[in-house]
């Protein structure tokens, strides 16, 4: 069997965790070929074992959909003659739809990794049009519940939710001393919380800042992100006098190296598929709180370790049991947390159930 995974990028801020490439290891023993839209393959194809192609677009021939571009990928895809093509994302997908027309008998999946990516009609129109007969592969529950919501059929899409390799994760951390030390914590804070996450208003940072200043002794926070809003948070908390609690580290490479530096995770965040950042977390030993909002409540199942969203009162109350916490009710959740994740998020079920898939199953296990 010939697999072909279409991306529009290579992720290079992350190494050996990252679901584009766990998805095309899912079909290790076949011949595999991973197409990358926009930058370059680096060290992707020795990593994984398989052919890269490198297209070199411009950030305006995939926005624009120019023809010529498809025409190339049609051409390579002709070259390769796969069984089986994975997309990710939108660009991926409309470019891979496009030359669908030209490619009868291939079987098309398209992972779908946010909440809302088929929210605008004109997206709607054009999956139902040159996307007949995919398969969808929904990041979370909480995604395939608002794809049928949108007009998807239960045959179309099927939830197969993110998963992390666990060994990966805890081989490369940190060493904890050396993890806070790098990101400006005191070695010796009684009790640090973070969280891991573009700076983006939809991540909720700011409420961060506006909890912790209402509190008379917050515990240390720290924030690692790179984006938009990072200037900002960073004056904010300076402005406010949280600068030596509230740490906005800026982006980090492998940021889940990091989180040996944290006693507890949180993610405010006000929309979410099934976030990476919390399952890492959780895989490293590190109990993890957030919003109802998604796919959390998939991985944080009972109520006490979710808060409600845009409430800086919510906030502040997990923030202030995190910083109270003692070291048993910690160690608790964590054994929950963790049992979750070994029941339902392991690497060994993600790889089988998009191996389903692409052997013309139903990615049901």
């Amino acid at each position: 069997m010939k697999v072909v995974q279409v991306c529009k990028y290579r992720n290079d801020t992350v190494e050996g965790v990252d679901l584009f490439e766990e998805v095309i290891r899912a079909a290790q023993g076949h011949d595999r070929s991973f197409y990358i839209f926009h930058g370059e393959a680096g060290n992707l194809g020795e990593r994984l074992g398989c052919e890269t192609v490198a297209f070199n677009f411009s950030k305006s021939d995939i926005k624009r959909i120019r023809p010529s571009a498809v025409l190339k990928v049609l051409r390579q895809l002709r070259r390769d003659k796969p069984d089986v093509i994975i997309t990710h994302r939108m660009k991926p997908s409309v470019f891979v739809a496009w030359c669908g027309l030209f490619l009868p008998g291939v079987r098309k999946i398209s992972v779908v990794h946010n909440m809302g990516e088929f929210k605008r009609p004109r997206r709607r129109l054009f999956a139902k049009l040159l996307m007949r007969g995919w398969k969808f592969a929904a990041c979370s529950e909480a995604v395939r519940q608002d794809m049928l919501l949108r007009g998807f059929t239960p045959d179309e899409v099927v939830a197969i939710p993110n998963s992390v390799n666990e060994k990966i994760v805890r081989d490369n951390l940190l060493d904890r001393e050396q993890a806070r030390r790098d990101l400006g914590v005191p070695v010796d804070a009684p009790r640090v919380i973070g969280t891991v996450g573009r700076m983006r208003p939809v991540k909720g940072h700011k409420y961060l800042i506006d909890a912790m200043r209402q509190m008379d002794n917050p515990p240390h926070v720290v924030v690692i992100g790179d984006g938009e809003l990072l200037d900002e948070m960073r004056e904010a908390a300076k402005q406010y006098g949280l600068a030596d609690r509230l740490i906005f580290a800026g982006g980090r490479k492998n940021a889940y190296r990091y989180v040996s530096a944290f006693d507890a995770f949180i993610m405010p965040s006000l929309r979410e598929g099934l976030p990476i950042a919390m399952l890492e977390a959780i895989a490293a030993g590190v109990p993890g709180y957030g919003t109802p909002v998604g796919g959390i409540p998939e991985i944080l199942r009972d109520k006490r370790w979710l808060f409600e969203k845009e409430s800086t009162e919510a906030v502040k109350t997990v923030l202030e049991y995190l910083g109270s916490a003692t070291p048993e009710q910690l160690e608790e959740t964590r054994r929950e947390q963790y049992r979750i994740f070994d029941e339902s998020f392991s690497i060994e079920s993600y790889h089988a159930r998009f191996r389903s898939l692409m052997e013309g199953g139903d990615g049901r296990l």
